[in-house]
């Protein structure tokens, strides 16, 4: 669906990648990755549009990455998409492995993202801001994870990718606006706190991604987050399990 008076919308990928428009401006979060990794591979023609800028592509002036795992972040992947994307502003985590002698030339601004544990930090882009946070990783000890927060005037969205869910209570240190959206590990069904928590934090709309196909449920968290999804989903009315229409602009 797309609604032309939301002031951020945006379109879902796979697994974490999301393509994020705020007025004019686009922003790419985790849709630059590897595939070698046990989640959801990207087709050719897809990553191909990306890394060039072809149609919804065109124009992106901002790459967001929350950690440097291979379904997140490929280093080779961005040098190839700065190329045809000049001047783009890139947030990554310090950990980052980066050819910099390929960034000459570039004119790519990098943002390393640092900071102790829970510590917010805003970047100003004028029309926008993006607020992050370190909030370690999820399934185990990873301490450079970042959730990422998009501020426009009267909304924002916060991306969660796999951060601890155990660093729930970070989250409401972020600022939240009249509409308010968060993108949330579709593990957080999984514990009766998480989601609870995740209720507590009061946002208008929760989207849930990084499931798995089910052809690529190498680990079983598919299986195990759906059974979940099937029992609860009647009780939290504002949650979108995202990941059936990936074409679908929200």
């Amino acid at each position: 669906m797309r609604n032309e008076e939301q002031e951020i919308q945006f379109k879902y990928l796979i697994n974490c990648a999301v393509l994020l428009s705020c007025g004019a401006e686009k922003i790419l979060v985790d849709g630059i990755f590897s595939g070698r990794q046990p989640f959801d591979i990207m087709d050719s023609q897809l990553e191909e549009a990306i890394l060039t800028g072809e149609g919804d592509f065109a124009g992106i002036k901002y790459v967001l990455v929350t950690h440097c795992h291979n379904d997140h972040y490929n280093g080779s992947k961005l040098l190839k998409f700065l190329k045809y994307h000049p001047g783009t502003t890139v947030f990554l985590p310090a950990n980052a492995k980066l050819d910099h002698d390929k960034l000459e030339g570039l004119q790519a601004r990098i943002i390393r993202m640092d900071g102790l544990l829970g510590q917010l930090n805003r970047v100003n882009f004028g029309s926008f801001q993006i607020e992050y946070m370190c909030t370690g990783h999820l399934t185990y000890r990873y301490p450079q994870h970042y959730c990422l927060n998009l501020i426009a005037e009267h909304a924002n969205v916060l991306v969660t990718a796999d951060m601890n869910l155990d660093c729930m209570n970070f989250l409401k240190d972020f600022t939240k606006k009249e509409e308010s959206w968060i993108f949330a590990n579709a593990i957080v069904l999984w514990h009766r706190k998480w989601r609870q928590q995740l209720l507590d934090l009061n946002f208008s709309r929760i989207w849930l991604y990084h499931v798995a196909s089910e052809e690529r449920d190498i680990l079983g968290y598919r299986k195990k987050t759906m059974v979940h999804w099937k029992k609860h989903r009647n009780d939290v009315l504002n949650w979108v399990m995202l990941g059936e229409e990936k074409d679908e602009i929200y």
